[in-house]
């Protein structure tokens, strides 16, 4: 019987002795060389010896625990997955472990974590976790786990009304932003109710609201819900208590004129106001100044108020118009407009020019032009004149401003015979007054006086003429 020897030819470690070997892995890796060595000696002592070999082969690794990846349920977009397993190598190696992971096919993501995701997956998809261990020798093993993704409920944020309350007659929109985790858009629908009644009054997102839905006071809620495509939904609302609403005007009041407003002015207010429900209402009007006197009114009977403003107001003083409106419910509402009163622009008026000749309207060189005037202001102010005496277009002489309600132009400084005479009458802060026009007549000469000397003259004596 042949003796026989077992050499890790690799290391050069003897390994035993037999015709069997139990292979260990602290006896040799994947990738040594064995060999078994036979030696056959006879009774006379001669021996003989040969050798086999055989290289050492790698064992893929194992799994003790497979993967399992947690939680296993209850699984939404956004929930952290954790996928572990556990290898072992028969090589005595120790694996590594890595986790990848994949849905319908796709990979998306790697590691032993992975965030659900809406852009890789949908309520319903299963995502795989596969764990692959690896040993020294390349070996490789895998493990899967997988989970299913559930449907995410839409989410309602910023619910709100808009306005906030409404009376009896109005409209009203129950908004919110929809959202869903999975990357849907969720479907809204609404329901109003009077609560207080317990009727349903609508299904839109703007509720128009009149007086047959509810009555002031009422209690009104939305109901908003929204849902997914795959049969989640959520809910929310919100609520307001119909309030009383005052009268409300369709035109302000308005004075005519709004402005260049005097003492001379007469104005007219006017207003109009409806109830909430649209129905036009009377309209009462109040004249007042700034210090609360008041200067005149107007039933609700009424089309606008009017007031004179002489006698009521002066110059620089404030009008206002005050309109109230009252509803059946004895609510009332106001409205206002206000003018100043301006100072009224003195007047003037040219009574006369004449000359200071026998003929009055006619102006010769050596005559004195006169110009008499008369002037008022609706204010009651004194008036203050100029006068701009015009010689056939300049002006020659520029009198004032004076109290005066007279002017002159003496002809022998200022005029010639054939030239044109005008005067120009300005009040002060009014408008100008233009008289009419002289052309200086031909001044007739004087007749002379004539003189014989001597008066009873004698035979033979000269008689002298003299003018």
């Amino acid at each position: 019987v042949p003796d026989y020897a077992w050499t890790n030819a690799t290391t050069g470690a003897s390994l035993g002795t037999g015709a069997q070997l139990q292979l260990l892995p602290s006896l040799a890796s994947p990738g040594d060389t064995v060999q078994c060595a036979a030696t056959a000696t006879d009774s006379a002592g001669a021996s003989v010896s040969a050798t086999a070999t055989v290289e050492i082969g790698n064992t893929d690794p194992a799994f003790t625990v497979a993967a399992a990846a947690t939680p296993a349920t209850g699984v939404f977009t956004g929930t952290v997955l954790e996928c572990a397993a556990t290898g072992e190598d028969a090589d005595g190696d120790v694996p590594s472990v890595s986790y990848s992971w994949s849905v319908s096919g796709a990979a998306v993501g790697t590691g032993p974590q992975y965030t659900v995701d809406a852009a890789d997956t949908d309520p319903g998809d299963t995502v795989l976790c596969t764990a692959t261990a690896t040993d020294a020798g390349g070996g490789t093993a895998d493990s899967t786990a997988s989970v299913t993704v559930e449907n995410s409920d839409p989410v309602i944020t910023g619910l709100a009304l808009d306005p906030a309350a409404i009376g009896t007659y109005g409209s009203i929109s129950c908004l919110a932003s929809l959202s869903d985790p999975d990357g849907d858009a969720p479907s809204a629908s609404h329901v109003w109710t009077n609560t207080t009644t317990g009727a349903e009054i609508g299904t839109e997102e703007t509720l128009v609201l009149d007086a047959t839905m509810a009555s002031v006071g009422d209690q009104i809620e939305c109901v908003l819900t929204a849902a997914d495509a795959h049969g989640g939904s959520a809910t929310d609302t919100a609520g307001f208590e119909v309030q009383s609403t005052p009268p409300a005007f369709t035109q302000p009041a308005a004075i005519d004129p709004a402005t260049g407003v005097t003492v001379a002015s007469s104005l007219s207010c006017l207003a109009e106001a409806v109830d909430e429900s649209g129905v036009a209402l009377p309209v009462s009007y109040v004249w007042t100044l700034a210090d609360g006197t008041v200067l005149g009114t107007a039933g609700s009977s009424s089309a606008g108020a009017s007031l004179v403003v002489a006698g009521s107001a002066a110059a620089g003083e404030v009008i206002t118009c005050t309109a109230t409106a009252t509803d059946s419910g004895g609510e009332s509402s106001e409205s206002t407009a206000a003018v100043s009163v301006e100072d009224s622009p003195p007047v003037a008026e040219i009574l006369s020019l004449a000359g200071s000749g026998a003929d009055p309207s006619v102006a010769h060189t050596d005559d004195v032009l006169t110009v008499t005037v008369s002037g008022s202001d609706a204010d009651g102010d004194a008036v203050q004149y100029v006068y701009s005496w015009l010689v056939d277009g300049a002006e020659a002489l520029s009198d004032g401003p004076t109290a005066s309600a007279t002017s002159s132009l003496d002809g022998g400084t200022h005029f010639e015979r054939g030239e044109t005479v005008q005067v120009v009458v300005t009040p002060a802060g009014g408008a100008a007054v233009p008289s009419d026009t002289f052309t200086v007549a031909n001044s007739v000469p004087t007749a002379p006086s004539v003189a014989v000397s001597p008066v009873e003259p004698l035979e033979g004596e000269d008689i002298v003429c003299s003018a």
